[in-house]
Parts: C-alpha cells; sequence; structure tokens
C-alpha cells in the first residue's frame, strides 16, 4: 500500500507514533523500532458526541474534549518527539479504485486529473479537497487507489494534534491504515474491517487492492456478502484464498454464519496486539 494518503510525506523517515481518532476513544502508538509491535500505546474515552465524523457536518464537535481525551493518551504512552501519524476515521475519508486507459506524468497534471476523475463521485468540492492516489497497471490499464477528503474536515483532526505542538505530516483513513498490517501473501484475500460507525470490505491480491467498499454497520455477512459477489461476477475472481478480519466484538456466531455463507476461513488480521491498536501500528508501516 502507498505510504501516503492525505498530507505531506515524511519520507523514509514516518515517526514510530500514530494517533487514532474513533468516535468511542483516542488511541496514542508507539511502534518498536522494527515497526512489528506495540512499544507504547495508550487509549483515552471520548465524551459521547464529542467526535462525529462525516464528510459534510462538523467532526470534531467538542474540540475541548477531544483534546483533553488526546492528551491524556499522550500522556498515558509516555509521548516524546514533535511528529505524528494521525489516523482518521473511514466515514471521514472517501476512498476510490478506478481503471483508466492512461494517466499524465506530471505529478501537477496527475492531481489534476484525479480531482476531475471522482469530482461527480464525491458528496464534497474535489477541487478543494484534500487528494493523494497511489497508481499501478492491471490489464494493460491504470488503476487508481485514490483518496479524498474535504480540506476544512481534515483541518479539525490536525488541529487537535497541533494544539499539542506536534506536526501531522501523514494522515491516513483508519482502514488503509489497518492494511500496513497486512500480509503480503499471494492470491485474493478478502479485508473486513469494523469500527464503530462503519464497515470496510477489500479485495486484495497479491498486495494491491482490487475493490473497497464501505457501508453502515452490520452483520459480517451483510457486508462481505455484496463484495463476494462483485468479486466473482465483475471482478473474475474464481477462488478467494481467505478473509482476514479487523474490528472488536465480532461475536463467534458473526463469524461463524460468514464462514458458512461465504466457504471460506475467516482469520484476524495479526500481529497479536489488541485490536483498538492495530490501525495505528499498520499507519506507521505505510
Amino acid at each position: 500500500m502507498s505510504r501516503s494518503f492525505l498530507n505531506g510525506l515524511f519520507g523514509p523517515d514516518v515517526p514510530h507514533w500514530a494517533c487514532e481518532l474513533t468516535p468511542r476513544r483516542a488511541v496514542v502508538v508507539r511502534a518498536t523500532d522494527n515497526r512489528k509491535a506495540v512499544r507504547a500505546g495508550a487509549t483515552e474515552a471520548l465524551t459521547a458526541g464529542a467526535l462525529v465524523p462525516g464528510l459534510k457536518d462538523v467532526n470534531v464537535v467538542d474540540p475541548g474534549s477531544v483534546r483533553g481525551a488526546v492528551g491524556r493518551a499522550l500522556e498515558g504512552a509516555g509521548f516524546f518527539g514533535s511528529e505524528i501519524v494521525l489516523v482518521l476515521p473511514d466515514d471521514a475519508v472517501r476512498v476510490a479504485l478506478v481503471d483508466v486507459d492512461s494517466f499524465p506524468s506530471s505529478e501537477a497534471e496527475q492531481l489534476a486529473f484525479v480531482r476531475w476523475k471522482f469530482r461527480k463521485s464525491v458528496p464534497f468540492d474535489a477541487g478543494a479537497a484534500r487528494v493523494t492516489w497511489e497508481k499501478t497497471s492491471a490489464n494493460g490499464l491504470v488503476r487508481l487507489l485514490a483518496a479524498l477528503a474535504p480540506g476544512p474536515i481534515v483541518r479539525q483532526y490536525e488541529e487537535v494534534v497541533e494544539s499539542f505542538g506536534l506536526h501531522a505530516g501523514l494522515v491516513v483513513p483508519s482502514t488503509l491504515a489497518a492494511l500496513g498490517l497486512f500480509p503480503d501473501t499471494p492470491g485474493d484475500v478478502m479485508f473486513i474491517k469494523r469500527s464503530e460507525t462503519a464497515i470496510t470490505t477489500s479485495v486484495v491480491s497479491n498486495g494491491q487492492m482490487r475493490f473497497y467498499r464501505k457501508v453502515p454497520v452490520q452483520t459480517l455477512y451483510e457486508a462481505a456478502y455484496p463484495t463476494f459477489v462483485y468479486y466473482q461476477d465483475k471482478l473474475g475472481g474464481s477462488e478467494l484464498g481467505g478473509m482476514v478480519l479487523c474490528g472488536e466484538g465480532f461475536s463467534p456466531e458473526e463469524e461463524a454464519e460468514l464462514e458458512q455463507g461465504l466457504g471460506r476461513r475467516a482469520e484476524v488480521l495479526s500481529p497479536e496486539v489488541e485490536d483498538q491498536f492495530r490501525p495505528a501500528l499498520g499507519a506507521v508501516q505505510l
């Protein structure tokens, strides 16, 4: 997966620290030197309604409450330094995939092309949005994985960490952050991630995303079945190798329904760390 999604790059020296904001909590994580485990981490609950992610309205409804939770999480994790990766809720970012015949060569022309291509598919002004993209080749076409978010909404999240004198030079949506932990295995795998407000399903083929879908919270099977059908009918997939889960509160009954309905085994995203820390840990590996 691409390293940058909504902001400038740190270059090769992505910080070992990350902060994820969700409607329920602020999470701060420091990765180990090899970025494969959590060296230090803390979570702090947010007041209900203090943060409401979305693409149109104010997200940080109660800045004081959100800053308080982040401050306590930073202190609890023993934060030091001045730079941090910021992980946003999936509901605050529009992620899309599209295949195109050709793609401009210069970065300025690429940005203009991406804004134009997605201008009618996002519920905000793409011309003023934060935009980034990753391009790969697929069947003679250029495949674009793009992430777009309204600039003012991204600024609300950035201002929270900036209030502590921190620079968020890398901003990434939660699912794409968690995919930083995704195993580099051959074949087609479905990645299912559930948060407090949304569930995303992605098809990853040999390390490249082929499909992405976000829906309101529902059962695993209800969310995964349409993606499985699309994989077979539209992507020409014939052998989904398995399913990888990321999220809290999956019941054994829900997992059993998913496995029986799709005839595939479901596994939990590794490494073995608390699920609430996974997106933040994945973010420092992008």
